[in-house]
């Protein structure tokens, strides 16, 4: 099995084994329909063409790797979400209301989410604490470019969100 990304962790706390290829597919299928369930703007466009460790791309990637897991570098911690588990914290935790189109993928274990920002084109990658939902600019911040930039960070979340 190739583990490029999560080799690129320094910390493997746990993970769930990916599933097979065909129904990894299966799961990203489910999310696409999710997706357009729900009317998020150009998910099609930008799920479908954004490659080489972009997100989803890398995220993609990883999770033909394993199908969830627990991962750290230094002091940042990331737990990403299943393709199944997207959908559940996106409605759970009133995202809807408060930041349509914002799509959590993974958390920090402080109760913050690492999202996308579904709203327009967006590459980027952002953090918001669960408590303080919102688009504005001290809620929402901006933490990288892409899911590659993403895993190689190392510090704490709180630090860059204050």
């Amino acid at each position: 099995m190739n583990n490029y990304y999560i080799s690129k962790f320094e910390t493997v706390y746990s993970f769930k084994p990916a599933k097979r290829k065909h129904q990894v597919i299966e799961d990203i299928n489910k999310l696409y329909n999710w997706l357009e369930a729900n009317n998020f703007p150009d998910w099609n466009t930008r799920l479908v063409t954004e490659q080489k460790g972009d997100f989803p791309g890398g995220y993609f990637a990883l999770m033909f790797e394993c199908e969830s897991g627990i991962f750290a570098n230094g002091e940042r911690l990331f737990q990403f979400f299943s393709f199944s588990e997207i959908p559940e914290y996106y409605n759970n935790c009133n995202f809807s209301k408060y930041m349509p189109f914002a799509l959590p993928f993974a958390a920090d274990g402080c109760g913050n989410f690492y999202i996308l920002n579904f709203r327009k084109n967006d590459p980027c990658i952002y953090a918001v604490n669960s408590a303080n939902l919102g688009w504005s600019k001290d809620k929402c911040f901006k933490i990288s470019n892409n899911f590659t930039e993403l895993i190689s960070q190392n510090i704490p979340l709180e630090k860059i969100m204050q």
